[in-house]
């Protein structure tokens, strides 16, 4: 009888997952009867540590060919395998068996491709698979194996615990058992056994079961073979807990069937009492545990949708699946429900909330009191709330005119929202200088909000310091709550506030019943009043203060890559207010216009909900989903993880407001929790975040300070801490009409939409608006023309509002995504748009490993080459979009712009459409690269616009920084109706008409000033400059290692008549000094005395000992080359860092044109600026 063995033999060029440059892989394979079927048999094989080409030689499959054939189709993965974090994803496969010829032996070489639930993952390599046919026959030492098998299996007696002995394992044995019968026995000896435990395993006469329970050699529970071969794993525990639920299921009458539950998984591995705690937190990070229990724990029980944790002796069940959350939230559920008494949290925040609405069990009288608090919560009550919180709002953002900056955004922003609760709750401002004791109260109960988590997970309460500052501090928070609520009562005894819209929430409180006893109305006493209004305070400041800080953090952290949508919601502030920064929303404002805006809050809080986890109870013992939970069983709802859960949520990651445009499942938005004890003031504070957030933006632009460091500050509430800001004044472009005037007509001054206009129309948003271009690039050189070319490409794009891909990417990072698409790829699929720069060296392409293009430019040439006569492959890139830009030299007339050509003619094969014919860049000829995009661009843009479908007139630039902050009154240009500026590139679009005709008149070269940029901030530091560096010269300060290198060779190797120089240098080293392959030459200026004085007449304020230095809020920072966080003196970079004898550029001119204070002198720049031509001209004019 014919066996097959399937084996994996080795892998090949795999991909680096470590940050060591290396991976530890390992495979799974899954063979299926069809590509579509379930899986029926599945195996993984051991990791090989630190090997990118590892080898295996593992024998996933051994069986009968006639069962091996009926699995035609086997999937595999191949996995990095780390011990801390998870695990990563290398690659995965598919091999198709059905043209396998028994007895034939065949290799399969499977090359890694991406899975679409990995989506940007890198992979690369290939899998060495290997089927072959051996004779199945048994041997006779096999044949003795099952013989002694047998005997044992028969002799072997059943000494159990009695738990194994009430259920299906009653007749197994323990490896421990196994041992001891064959010592005594057999008279096996000790170093036989476990042979002969193997030999017999193999026959396949037993079946092993895990069992965690016990204490012997092995950790597994043999069971005699029988029809019903393989068991889910489970523990002697397990199985109890089992008998115990059926019968007493059987006992109450419930449905049998409901014995079929399945237990809760077990959670990671757990300490005693401390259970999970290292893994949700660490000694060095303690302030994020539920966070970290949401990003990192869930997602690997995400299967599951739950498991078992203890976190400081306390036990809960973990949920993060929204099918299981629905039982939990259900209404009138007999199982679940809320139940404080007993609770560590609740008993703790009882404390100072007393029997509030968020500290009382389920029952009739949180029912009363939610009716109650109800009242005050209600729309028609928000209509009145409008005002009062736009005048404190007002209030509390005049006092940014005069405060330090940078300032504590979260602080801030927490002490104008626990203003404007104080007022719309007890009717006092908690920050009156007059009442010392309400700003006391503040602190007091932000420090017992913190305290009472910190004494139920880290037992602060045991230390008699902390006991007695709690102690205090509660008092305090008692005294003043209480004090309002006497005030109040007084208030309503004599009369006073007797008009509904007088009231705040104490004293609707106060005026209505709770029910009704034997026909009079029973109402809240002061104690329970006063449990409410604080439940109301710590809560109602809480929730807007994490929502707005976060959601500044992730707007204003450009690294985050959000501008967009901060374009978009900062678009949708100007269409309200008309651009006039003294503008007050309105109640009509905030919910028939701010739609993006509340869905820009509503994504901060699922990235980050304010409160990343609920807790719920099991009243009874009862089922949760598949699942079998008890009484008394603490459920842990992770909000953070249900909302990073991958099932129900595209790209979890992913800050994007547009998900909520479209219905979302049940159950998996929670940042106001759910089910009958939902939060009912998430309305108010929504409408609190959206005032205070639109007054924000629309009078002030914020910048992140460069010394702002957020992280994550954890309690019962999740804020960012060291969210440090600036912020800028805003000037007015536009005045709103009076209150009930009529609206402007269309295209007049003033107009607005509750929606942002579409692009064209005569919209005069920027042609990019909301469109997504990936540019690439391949290179030798991070400092060269294509870098040069790439950012002014990218500038250019960044102004027309574009979003980008990856940035920077080369060619060959992008390889795997355009393989991709070419798989999935024709007519049909969903559209790619690239931008490429790339040079060529000596005809090879650029193989430097940062902006390599090698792998890019082989396929796409062999994909090109196969092309020709298959009409599949020469469609398979009809999707994609393309335009090509070159950087070369003539004088490599052989070589020159070889690769560009050859990937543009490439991608052309393959079907992809370029939007303009390649435009290439000659060193030789040509000026500067900056100044050859620069005049590409408006052709560049030309083909965009056709592309999709706009009229290129009808688009205007993107809102620059100055645009959205610059000085009272309105700006040269500016219509004064909006933020849209009209520019020279947008008259000239206008002047030119419309279609082809205009693309002539486009290809004219237009330079603009370009944008000071808000990512670089300059700081003049009270340093002595003897303390920071120098770029060193032979008169170096004393420590300053100096080396005196001779200088051997100093050529220069173009043409004579050539203007500028390529220099060949020859350069000595000196003891002390190395260099390696890759190392750049830095080449500093030494600037004359005379010249660096003229300089610093301009600037009085600085001489050349003053001490400076350049700050970025940035990770990158492009057209920026002057030493980052580094302090220096200003004759230092006057003197040896800046050129000042460098030729100045057509860009410079046009940014020097806006700077000058003469209008005379501006029109001369402007005029020189105008051409490359006329630089060219008074270069020459003007050369020393």
């Amino acid at each position: 009888m014919a066996n097959v063995i399937l084996t994996v033999v080795r892998g090949r060029d795999l991909c680096a997952k470590d940050r060591s440059g290396t991976s530890d892989p390992y495979v799974k394979i899954w063979l299926r009867k069809h590509k579509d079927s379930r899986d029926a048999y599945a195996a993984k094989s051991k990791y090989i540590l630190t090997d990118l080409n590892p080898t295996w030689n593992w024998v996933a499959y051994k069986g009968a060919v006639d069962d091996f054939q009926k699995h035609q189709i086997m999937y595999f993965e191949v996995w990095d395998k780390d011990t801390i974090s998870s695990d990563d994803f290398m690659g995965c496969g598919m091999v198709d068996f059905s043209s396998v010829t028994p007895g034939k032996d065949e290799d399969f070489q499977v090359t890694l491709v991406e899975s679409p639930a990995h989506k940007g993952e890198k992979v690369s390599g290939s899998i060495l698979f290997r089927v072959q046919f051996v004779d199945g026959s048994p041997s006779k030492k096999e044949a003795m194996d099952k013989e002694f098998a047998r005997a044992f299996a028969k002799e072997m007696p059943v000494k159990t615990h009695s738990v194994r002995v009430r259920h299906k394992y009653e007749k197994s044995f323990t490896g421990g058992e196994a041992c001891e019968f064959l010592r005594r026995k057999h008279a096996i000896s000790e170093e036989e056994i476990n042979d002969r435990l193997v030999a017999m395993l193999k026959c396949r006469v037993f079946v092993p079961v895990r069992a965690n329970r016990f204490t012997f050699k092995t950790s597994v529970i043999y069971k005699f073979n029988s029809e019903d071969n393989w068991y889910l794993p489970g523990e002697d525990d397990l199985v109890a807990e089992d008998l115990a639920f059926n019968s007493a299921m059987q006992s109450t009458g419930v449905s049998s069937d409901m014995g079929d539950l399945k237990s809760i998984p077990a959670g990671p591995r757990q300490l005693p009492y401390f259970g999970a705690a290292m893994h949700v937190a660490t000694p060095l990070d303690l302030r994020r545990s539920m966070q970290n229990l949401g990003r990192n724990l869930c997602p690997k029980y995400q299967k599951q949708g739950c498991f078992k944790m203890t976190l400081m002796g306390q036990k809960y069940i973990v949920v993060h699946d929204p099918e299981l959350i629905k039982d939990v939230f259900a209404m009138n559920s007999p199982t679940f429900g809320k139940i404080c008494e007993g609770d560590a949290i609740f008993e703790q925040l009882k404390l100072f909330r007393g029997e509030g609405l968020t500290t009382i069990s389920d029952g009739p009288l949180h029912d009363q009191c939610q009716k109650v608090v109800l009242n005050a919560l209600q729309k028609p009550c928000f209509k009145r709330y409008v005002a009062p919180i736009n005048e404190w709002v007002s209030k509390c953002l005049d006092e940014l005119d005069t405060m330090k900056q940078p300032f504590d955004m979260t602080r801030f922003l927490r002490r104008t929202v626990f203003r404007v609760i104080g007022i719309l709750t007890v009717g006092k401002d908690l920050f009156d200088p007059e009442f010392p004791k309400y700003q006391k109260f503040t602190k007091s109960l932000k420090y017992v909000v913190e305290e009472s988590i910190n004494r139920v997970f880290k037992n602060t309460d045991k230390i008699p310091v902390n006991a007695m500052k709690f102690k205090s501090e509660v008092n305090l928070v008692h005294e003043v709550t209480m004090g309002w609520v006497n005030e109040h009562v007084a208030d309503y005894e004599s009369g006073k506030r007797s008009q509904p819209e007088e009231w705040d929430l104490l004293d609707v409180m106060i005026r209505h019943a709770l029910r009704s006893e034997n026909g009079k109305d029973v109402f809240m006493d002061k104690e329970l009043m006063r449990a409410n209004t604080t439940t109301a305070m710590s809560a109602g400041h809480s929730t807007p203060t994490s929502m707005l800080s976060w959601c500044i953090n992730y707007l204003y952290d450009y690294s985050l890559g959000n501008n967009d949508v901060l374009q978009c919601l900062l678009l949708e502030v100007e269409q309200i207010s008309y651009g006039d920064r003294t503008y007050i929303p309105t109640f009509e404002d905030i919910y028939k216009r701010m739609g993006y805006m509340t869905n820009v809050l509503k994504e901060t809080m699922r990235i980050c909900p304010p409160i990343p986890s609920l807790i719920r109870h099991c009243k009874n013992d009862g089922a949760m989903g598949p699942y079998r939970v008890k009484k008394g069983d603490n459920i842990m709802i992770s909000v953070l993880g249900t909302h990073m859960n991958s099932k129900v949520w595209s790209e979890p990651n992913v800050f994007d407001p547009t998900r909520f445009e479209h219905p979302l499942p049940a159950n998996s938005y929670l940042p106001w929790a759910g089910g009958p004890r939902a939060c009912i003031g998430r309305e108010l504070a929504l409408l609190v975040g959206r005032i205070l957030f639109f007054q924000l933006l629309n009078r002030y632009t914020i910048q992140l300070d460069p010394s702002s460091e957020v992280v994550e500050w954890e309690h019962l509430f999740v804020f960012p801490k060291g969210l440090m800001c600036n912020v800028t004044k805003r000037r007015s472009t536009g005045k709103a009409p009076a209150p009930g005037a009529e609206p402007a007509a269309a295209g007049t001054k003033g107009e607005r939409s509750s929606q942002p206009p579409p692009i064209g129309g005569g919209s005069g948003l920027p042609l990019g608006f909301g469109r997504k271009i990936t540019l690439l690039f391949a290179t030798n050189s991070p400092k060269g023309d294509v870098q040069d070319a790439y950012s002014t490409l990218y500038d250019g794009l960044a102004e027309q509002n574009f979003s980008f891909g990856k940035f920077p990417c080369s060619l060959d990072d992008y390889l795997p995504t355009i393989q991709a698409a070419a798989e999935q790829g024709g007519e049909g699929a969903e559209q790619l748009l690239l931008g490429i720069c790339s040079s060529t060296y000596n005809g090879m392409p650029p193989s430097n490993r940062a902006g390599s293009c090698k792998a890019f430019f082989s396929w796409v040439n062999d994909r090109a080459a196969a092309a020709h006569g298959n009409p599949a492959l020469a469609k398979s890139l009809a999707h994609v979009r393309f335009f090509v830009i070159g950087c070369g030299n003539s004088q490599w007339a052989d070589t020159y712009q070889y690769i560009p050509k050859g990937i543009d003619s490439g991608l052309r094969a393959l079907g992809a459409q370029a939007l303009i014919d390649p435009m290439y860049f000659d060193a030789s000829g040509d000026s500067l690269v900056e100044d050859f995009v620069s005049d590409c661009l408006p052709t560049i843009m030309g083909g965009l616009a056709d592309h999709f479908g706009v009229s290129l007139a009808d688009c205007g630039p993107a809102p620059s920084s100055q645009d959205l902050a610059a000085p009272d009154g309105p700006a040269a240009g500016s219509s004064g109706g909006g933020w849209t500026k009209t520019t020279p590139s947008k008259q000239l679009a206008n002047a030119k008409g419309s279609g082809k005709k205009r693309r002539t008149a486009l290809n004219q070269s237009i330079v603009m000033p370009q944008s000071a940029t808000s990512a670089v901030q300059m700081q003049v530091l009270p340093v002595s400059p003897a303390k920071v560096r120098v770029v060193p010269t032979a008169a170096a300060p004393a420590g300053t290692v100096v080396h005196a290198c001779p200088l051997y060779t100093n050529r220069n190797i173009c043409a004579a008549d050539y203007a500028l120089r390529t220099v060949h240098v020859e350069i000595g080293m000196r003891d002390g000094m190395s260099y390696r392959a890759g190392d750049h030459l830095c080449v500093c200026p030494e600037n004359p005395p005379a010249y660096v004085e003229r300089v610093l007449g301009y600037f009085p304020d600085f001489d050349a000992e003053t001490v400076i230095q350049w700050v970025t809020m940035q990770q990158k920072v492009r057209r920026f080359n002057l030493p980052l966080n580094v302090p220096m003196t200003v004759g230092n970079v006057l003197g040896r860092i800046v050129d000042l004898k460098a030729v100045p550029s057509k860009q410079f001119l046009a940014n020097l044109s806006a700077i000058v204070e003469e209008p005379a002198h501006t029109a001369e720049l402007q005029t020189i600026a105008g051409s490359t031509e006329n630089v060219r001209n008074w270069l020459d004019q003007n050369k020393p």
